[in-house]
């Protein structure tokens, strides 16, 4: 009764089901994860740390860039 073709139709359904959960599994542990690191391109609306423009101020107040590159650099951020 085991030999049927029945059988193996079913369990390559069964397999390929199974297949499916677990890449959908992977999937959704990678994206939960994904969100708990803020994206580097994405500073400006971090939760995580100072905002871009912050972090302009905090270069310009300690002397990394000239005034000049502050006012293109914060043109461009805005």
């Amino acid at each position: 009764m085991m030999d049927s073709p029945g059988y193996a139709i079913f369990g390559m359904i069964f397999m390929v089901i199974l297949f499916i959960l677990a890449v959908w599994i992977i999937v959704r542990i990678v994206e939960r994860g994904s969100h708990n690191h803020p994206h580097i391109g994405n500073l400006k609306h971090s939760d995580s740390g100072p905002a871009a423009l912050e972090v302009l101020d905090m270069r310009l107040a300690k002397g990394e860039i000239s005034a000049d590159e502050y006012l293109a650099l914060k043109k461009h951020l805005s």
